[in-house]
């Protein structure tokens, strides 16, 4: 047979490569702890609010942050979600979408909330990552969007719960209905081809209503106090009120009566606005009224992006999201207090604009050369005002005010073992106006066994920043032997403060800063089972530079000398001020030019100590990898959050914060408006200069940034081909962390010898320290299985434990004896010794393709069927107990601490709500006397040596998939969140010798039904 030769020519086409792959179960070349979690995961889990951020709190290791925390306060955008990791505080987390940062500068919270519908995958890194990433200590959180493909596809879908679903919140009245609770979540996205192969585009909506009713028992004084009345019993105390002494005079009042004449108006007045006790059946020293108070939450947010291939070799995609969120927080604690919250109508709205735009091009210009760049911008104006901040509530009391300050709110008043009377939140308006360009570049270069990669990140921010601290005013009354008449509430009626503050002229202001990040790493194959991973990362942040040339700090040698800045000769200008004129002269206040003090324009020296280090190592134990040993150590920059930028604008002459003191009382009953005794504090005299030197708050000219030593060990076995153990051991030392300081604190007392007296001429100032040092250790455990059907599941385990000296920069965060921070060194406030997470899918095995009820009317009825599940258990955070009294000489109200006889927790069967921890651990430091009259000394009570409350949560879905066709289905799904109902309580009364100490007046949310229908095609 003759051959026959024939000749295929190979017509035009293209080749394809379609990877689809897992992550591997047993990490061989990379020391990074960590967690990825994919969009199955991300849609199916049951997030309470469906908030990308939960996700990050199913990685073993981290925990919640604490209460009234810089996340709460700030991260509103994700609803005050946040978490900690490896010891670090919850601000030190990093979160990037699509390689574009997602924080703003001031307080490092999140700009925009992206949708889980609009997130591809998720990966948090704990430890042990490479010099590619840094800027802060803690986790690094990297999100990529979704994108379209050549098919096209989408969802809508709506989530919907009602309070009649659910069950009664452990401190709702028993013989009244549930409080109302409505929440919708709905979007829809939409993905596909605009040019098939070549350009694909996908876009997400989501929006979010909330109207929930929240529900707190407090005390608040009953009709005849209001009135003036103390001759029933004390509701505090449970015992008749001693006798009600008359300022002026030192005698008693009448019948234990205060005059009506003798009221102070602003008290009256604000008085008006509170509701009275509702628990007609309260007992005495019990709480006597039930508060519901609305929650209003209205989030709207719209992800675009385009993917467009420019040629085989160079991928080009833009995104942008958008964000707008208002929401109303009804309870807002008073963060220099340990009170209750204040009823209904005094709560606060914060709102919040976002804009995220990122635009990346990826080329490969060999297969072994790799260069990824992105531009990014980040747009974010958020504000925070009180419900009351334009009441005109001190103008319609004639009360006049020194000029600057923009709130005409209530003020703040703390009257201890009471509710917080007026506008608590004494952090506002707040304003932040920001915006951040950001260019990245990453170069990939694999050579022999080196993966070599070097980058940088260059950020320019544009920022306006505006905080006025006790803009409303602040006032704070003293119990016992530091009242003035009696008690705190008697003291109140007839307007006599113990402690004030309140803010005159404008901090708001224009910033400039830089930030640029270079670095470079390389993973060394030393050998088919060791990689060696080590890079060097180098950071700086430029001290901010205010625009409109306004800038003052505090001399840190002198409370009463500050250093303005003069490069454009503006001094005199910036002191041509008839208030700080005023002060000057009353106060002796002392002013230094830029120039003269050797500073910069920014009056903040730069710091250059950014140089990072990081080694680790992989090891295959098996050399098949099944088993792996992987460590790392290395440096990691905790870079200054910038909102000491404002500080710079927040002492005088810009800023002053007027200080009232009322020492005249301890000078014997009668001696307040005689020659002999200090002036006597009121409302009116607050309200203008105060009665002593005012208070800065303020940043000193060598602020340092902090740096983390950690460190990992971790070894990892394949028990089954889907199932892998972890289990690993990290540690952390950290140093030059900040805190709030109080420069020229006062000398605290001695036994017996009353001193009191400030080491510098002033009073006390609040400044930023950078002085903190951390510890954390911990073991984690992790067992995860993956199944692409069946049942998956994550299970962590964590044991550790996180000290420091302070936790953070907000509230009352500081020290009770600035001179002896040894005694400070305690539990962090997140310190959470144990917890333990597992989240898991499973679909179950029924219907067509599973083991059982294949065919027939069970095939239709039990398959399709999907089981998720979120069981949360974990200790409890340390708390510290506080006086409600200020006579240790510090002059620091709210920080003296009581005498700790004992340990103050309880066995588990001795706790419950009304006797959470042992009160009778605690004792009133001895008191003493002289010619001044009573004074104490700080008590030895360590910092945060209480435990709260615990957490135990179940939640869980169920969803059933309806096949309409091959591309069309519906699925409905039913959430259960705390699904067993158990009471999560939140923290107890600390303030010692008062009604709530010890007992608990609210809870997390009790067991709550959502239903929800999505559209799949």
């Amino acid at each position: 047979m003759p051959r026959i030769d024939l000749t295929l020519h190979v017509a035009g086409g293209q080749v394809v490569l379609q990877v689809e792959a897992r992550p591997p179960l047993v990490e061989t070349a990379s020391p990074a702890i960590g967690d990825e979690i994919s969009n199955q995961r991300v849609t199916s889990l049951p997030l309470n609010g469906r908030q990308f951020s939960q996700l990050a709190l199913l990685a073993a290791g981290a925990v919640p942050p604490y209460p009234n925390g810089s996340s709460q306060q700030f991260n509103t955008a994700a609803l005050g979600l946040g978490f900690s990791v490896n010891g670090q505080r919850s601000e030190r987390n990093n979160f990037s979408l699509d390689g574009v940062t997602l924080m703003e500068p001031f307080a490092y919270s999140l700009t925009v909330n992206p949708s889980v519908d609009a997130v591809r995958e998720f990966r948090v890194v704990e430890d042990s990552y490479s010099a590619e990433q840094g800027l802060t200590s803690g986790a690094q959180v990297n999100i990529a969007s979704r994108s379209g493909g050549n098919r096209f596809s989408g969802t809508a879908y709506e989530f919907v719960r009602n309070s009649t679903l659910d069950a009664k919140n452990f401190f709702d009245a028993p013989n009244r209905a549930i409080p109302p609770y409505r929440q919708n979540q709905f979007g829809a996205s939409l993905g596909g081809p605009l040019r098939r192969d070549r350009t694909f585009f996908f876009t997400n909506y989501e929006g979010l209503r909330i109207r929930q009713s929240l529900t707190n028992i407090s005390l608040l004084p009953t009709d005849a106090m209001r009135r003036g009345d103390f001759s029933g019993t004390n509701p505090l105390t449970d015992q008749p009120f001693p006798a009600i002494l008359d300022p002026a005079t030192g005698h008693p009042f009448p019948e234990n009566r205060i005059p009506e004449s003798a009221l102070d108006p602003l008290s009256r007045a604000l008085l008006a606005r509170e509701p009275l006790p509702n628990l007609r059946n309260a007992s005495a020293g019990q709480n006597n009224t039930l508060n519901i108070g609305s929650r209003r939450v209205n989030m709207d947010q719209v992800l675009v992006r385009f993917d467009h291939q420019l040629s085989p070799r160079h991928q080009l995609f833009g995104r942008f999201l958008l964000f707008n969120g208002a929401q109303l927080f009804p309870f807002v604690p008073n963060s220099f207090a340990q009170n209750p919250s204040a009823p209904p109508g005094f709560g606060t709205n914060k709102n919040d604009t976002g804009r995220n735009l990122a635009l990346g091009l990826t080329s490969v210009f060999r297969p072994t050369l790799v260069n990824d760049f992105r531009f990014g911008y980040a747009y974010y104006f958020g504000t925070k005002e009180a419900q009351n901040i334009h009441s005109g509530f001190l103008a319609s009391l004639g009360i006049t005010r020194a000029a600057g300050a923009t709130n005409d709110g209530i003020p703040a008043i703390n009257v201890p073992g009471y509710a917080d009377l007026g506008d608590s939140d004494i952090f506002q308006p707040q304003i932040r106006k920001n915006h951040t360009f950001q260019f990245a570049d990453n170069l990939v270069w694999v050579k022999g066994r080196h993966t070599w990669r070097f980058g940088a990140d260059v950020r320019r921010y544009r920022l306006f920043y505006l905080v006025e601290d006790f803009g409303q005013g602040l006032f704070s009354f003293s119990d016992g032997l530091g009242s003035v008449s009696g008690t705190a509430f008697s003291d109140f009626l007839l307007g006599r403060p113990f402690l004030s503050f309140a803010q005159a002229g404008n901090s708001g202001g224009n910033d400039r800063l830089d930030y640029f990040g270079v670095y470079f790493a390389d993973e060394f194959h030393t050998s088919r089972r060791l990689t060696l991973s080590y890079g060097l990362r180098e950071e700086f942040y430029s001290p901010p530079v205010n625009t409109d040339g306004r800038a003052s700090i505090l001399d840190p040698t002198d409370a009463a000398r500050f250093i303005i800045r003069n490069d454009r000769g503006q001094a005199q200008a910036l002191l041509a001020n008839p208030l700080a004129a005023s002060l000057q002269q009353q106060y002796g206040l002392q002013f230094l030019t830029s120039q003269q003090a050797d500073l910069p324009a920014s009056l903040i020296r730069p710091d250059w100590s950014g140089w990072a280090p990081r080694l680790g190592f992989a090891y295959d134990l098996s050399g098949k990898s099944k088993r792996a040993l992987r460590g790392g150590l290395g440096v990691f920059n905790s870079l200054g959050e910038l909102d000491y930028a404002s500080e710079t604008r927040l002492s005088a002459p810009l800023t002053e914060f007027l200080f009232g003191l009322d020492l005249c009382r301890f000078y014997g009953p009668g001696a307040c408006g005689q020659s002999f005794a200090p002036p006597i504090l009121s409302y009116d005299l607050a309200y203008l200069l105060g009665n002593s030197s005012p208070v800065a708050i303020s940043s000193p000219p060598n602020i340092r940034n902090g740096y983390v030593y950690e460190w990992s060990l971790s070894y990892e076995e394949e028990l089954t081909p889907n199932t892998v153990l972890s289990l690993s051991y990290t540690g952390s030392e950290a140093h030059k962390l900040p805190r709030r300081d109080l420069q020229n604190q006062g000398i605290p007392n001695l036994p017996g010898e009353r001193r009191g007296y400030h080491p510098q001429p002033g009073s006390n100032q609040f400044v930023r320290a950078t002085d903190v040092n951390s510890n954390y250790n911990a073991l984690v455990a992790r067992l995860e299985r993956r199944v692409p059907a069946g049942l998956s599941f994550a299970a962590g385990y964590t044991y550790g434990k996180s000290l420091d000296t302070a936790s953070g920069l907000n509230g009352t965060d500081q020290p009770q004896d600035n001179y002896n921070l040894r005694a400070e060194h305690g539990l962090s406030d997140f310190d959470m010794r144990q917890r333990f997470t597992l989240s898991s899918t499973w679909q179950l095995p029924f219907g067509a393709g599973h083991r059982w009820a294949r065919q027939g009317g069970a095939r239709r009825i039990l398959g399709q069927w999907q089981l998720a599940n979120i069981l949360t258990l974990q200790t409890g955070q340390p708390l510290s107990a506080v006086l409600p009294t200020a006579l240790s000489g510090t002059q620091s109200n709210g920080t003296d601490r009581p005498d700790l006889i004992a340990s103050p927790n309880l066995p588990a069967s001795q706790r419950d709500p009304n006797h959470w921890f042992s009160v009778s651990a605690f004792a009133t430091p001895p008191v003493f006397y002289d010619a001044q009259g009573a004074f104490s000394i700080p008590g030895n009570e360590g910092r945060n040596v209480i435990t709260a409350p615990g957490l135990g949560s179940w939640d869980a879905s169920l969803e059933r998939h309806f096949h309409l066709s091959e591309r069309l289905n519906w699925v409905f799904r039913t959430d259960f969140f705390n699904l067993t109902n158990h009471p999560n309580f939140d923290r107890p009364g600390l303030i010692f010798g008062t009604s709530n100490f010890g007992k608990i007046a609210s809870a997390e949310n009790s067991r709550q039904i959502q239903f929800s229908l999505r559209l799949n095609w």
